[in-house]
């Protein structure tokens, strides 16, 4: 379904649902074989790196999804900042 939105905000030809049907399965198509050639490249790039022998190649998805989202409160990271920066906070 998210390649559809991909599709219609790209798509500039005729104003027909045959034609926006026609490109939004061949760019569904080509978005699909990208993902599947990425995988492959990842896949065969690991194959060459073990080769050279205790080397950890991560997975292409590992690589694009890298950071955990922070669930942290806004008062914990400021009070982080805080710490880091070695200031002190004096009341008034």
């Amino acid at each position: 379904m998210n390649n559809f939105w991909v599709c219609y905000g790209e798509y500039h030809g005729k104003r027909t649902i045959t034609a926006f049907s026609r490109y939004a399965r061949h760019k569904s198509q080509l978005l699909e074989e990208n993902a599947v050639y990425r995988l492959y490249m990842t896949a065969a790039a690991r194959c060459v790196v073990s080769a050279w022998g205790d080397v950890k190649m991560p997975d292409y998805a590992e690589l694009i999804n890298l950071k955990e989202p922070d669930n942290r409160t806004g008062d914990e990271i400021a009070a982080e900042v805080i710490k880091n920066a070695g200031l002190e906070v004096v009341s008034a």
